[in-house]
């Protein structure tokens, strides 16, 4: 980890210079552009771990700035086939998330650093005005969600608040269950294809 922190500050370093030396030829900032393109096109397309997130938009942000002459990034987007599965894959959660990222409570950091992030990647995808609930059936409907959670709310309340009952084996599964599914689903916010760092 600490390697791959290392070489992402080398290479914004490596940007940084070009942008400090105007004075060195346009042959030589070619040349770097050219060495750093494909590190360009694997890193700023795919999925960032958390700890390098910071450095991998500043590295990103520094080559589009100063290589912008031999690399068209929205053709770079179009023609990326990971990015078109991302698009693909994370478009319902952009369409329910985005239109108002602040309604998740403690998740709403993280439903604010998707949504930049979505657009990016897939600048042709129009923000709705309002939130859309999911269509496709694999998906679970908040109201099959609120219908099985009150069903099981006067259990929670009697064994998943003791802890003596929790140290027995079929309750502390049933309140698990019921915690993942009641209390953490609606707070739920997809994070790089995982669910957010801050999600048990």
């Amino acid at each position: 980890m600490i390697l791959v922190l290392f070489e992402i500050l080398f290479k914004i370093l490596t940007i940084n210079l070009i942008f400090i030396l105007p004075t060195v030829a346009v042959e030589k900032d070619d040349e770097a552009c050219r060495v750093l393109k494909k590190e360009f096109e694997e890193i700023c397309f795919s999925s960032t771990h958390a700890a390098a997130l910071v450095e991998t938009e500043t590295f990103c942000s520094a080559f589009k700035q100063t290589c912008a002459h031999i690399v068209d990034v929205q053709t770079l987007l179009s023609r990326t086939v990971q990015n078109r599965r991302y698009c693909k894959k994370y478009r319902e959660v952009f369409q329910f998330v985005c239109p108002e990222p602040t309604r998740f409570g403690k998740y709403s950091n993280d439903a604010m650093s998707f949504c930049p992030r979505y657009q990016t990647r897939c600048p042709n995808e129009p923000l709705p005005s309002q939130p859309l609930e999911p269509q496709k059936e694999k998906h679970i409907y908040f109201r099959e969600i609120n219908f099985i959670c009150e069903d099981y709310k006067e259990m929670s309340k009697l064994y998943c608040t003791n802890p003596v009952i929790l140290k027995v084996k079929k309750f502390k599964i049933l309140c698990f269950i019921y915690k993942s599914l009641c209390i953490d689903t609606l707070t739920k916010v997809i994070y790089q294809g995982k669910t957010s760092p801050n999600y048990g």
